[in-house]
C-alpha cells in the first residue's frame, strides 16, 4: 500500500509540474499574438487570446489525462476537434460589418490559430506551437506593414452633411477604380457644422486614374469639400 501511495504521489506531482509548464507556455504564446491584436485596437486582445490558448491547452491535457486513465477506450483527439469547431462562435463575435467593409476577420483567424497553438501545447508538441506562434506574429505584424507600404497610400477626406449616402457612393467609387480601402474614420469637422469622412486607400496605378477618381468623388451629391493627403 505504501508503494502504491508513493507512486500515486509521484504521479500527481509530475502532473502538476507538467500542467504548470504547459499552461505557462500557453499564456506566453497566446499573449504574443494577443499583444499584437491589442496593440492595433482589435475587438479581441491580449486577455482574450491568452484565455483561449489556456482553455485549448487544458482541453487537450484533459483529453490526454482521460485517455491515460481509461486506456484505449477514449480517443484523445475528440475533445480537441470540438475546440477547433467551437472556437468559430467566438471568432464570429469579433467580425463587424460596416457598410461594404468587413472588419475582424484577421482577429477571428488569430483566435482560431491560438486555439490550435493551445492544442499543440497540450499535446506536448512544443516546437510546433512555438514556431507557429512566431510565424503568426510575423504575418500579423510585419506583413501588414509590407502590404501597406508596398502600395501608394493616400488619405481622402470628405466634408459632408449626411454621412451614410456619401459613404456608400464613395466606397462604390473606390471599388470601381480597384482601390483597396484600408480603413475609414468619421469625425466632426473643426468648425463643428459638418462631418468628415476619411478614407485610407491604396491609390490607382497611375496619376491619371487617381485624378479621374477624385473628379468622380467630387461629383458625388452631398460632398461639400475634399482634401487629399
Amino acid at each position: 500500500m505504501n508503494f502504491l501511495e508513493d507512486i500515486t504521489s509521484s504521479f500527481e506531482l509530475n502532473l502538476i509540474g507538467i500542467s504548470i509548464v504547459k499552461l505557462t507556455l500557453a499564456i506566453i504564446l497566446g499573449g504574443i499574438i494577443g499583444w499584437e491584436r491589442e496593440h492595433t485596437n482589435r475587438p479581441a486582445g491580449l486577455r482574450t487570446h491568452e484565455v483561449v490558448c489556456i482553455g485549448a491547452t487544458l482541453c487537450m491535457m484533459v483529453s490526454e489525462f482521460v485517455s491515460f486513465k481509461y486506456g484505449t477506450m477514449i480517443d484523445p483527439t475528440r475533445m480537441g476537434a470540438q475546440v477547433i469547431s467551437g472556437i468559430g462562435f467566438l471568432g464570429a463575435g469579433t467580425i463587424i460589418k460596416e457598410g461594404f467593409s468587413v472588419k475582424g476577420l484577421t482577429t477571428a483567424a488569430s483566435l482560431w490559430c491560438v486555439s490550435c497553438i493551445g492544442l499543440a501545447i497540450g499535446a506536448g508538441f512544443y516546437s510546433g506551437a512555438i514556431i507557429a506562434t512566431l510565424f503568426i506574429y510575423i504575418t500579423l505584424l510585419i506583413m501588414k506593414k509590407v502590404l501597406i507600404y508596398h502600395a501608394t497610400t493616400r488619405v481622402v477626406s470628405l466634408l459632408v452633411d449626411e454621412v451614410d449616402e456619401v459613404y456608400f457612393q464613395a466606397y462604390e467609387m473606390f471599388k470601381k477604380f480597384k482601390c483597396t480601402v484600408y480603413s475609414t474614420e468619421i469625425a466632426m469637422s473643426e468648425d463643428g457644422t459638418t462631418k468628415e469622412i476619411r478614407f485610407l486607400i491604396a491609390s490607382p496605378s497611375t496619376e491619371e486614374s487617381f485624378h479621374h477618381l477624385i473628379a468622380c468623388i467630387r461629383a458625388i451629391s452631398g460632398v461639400k469639400a475634399q482634401h487629399i493627403e
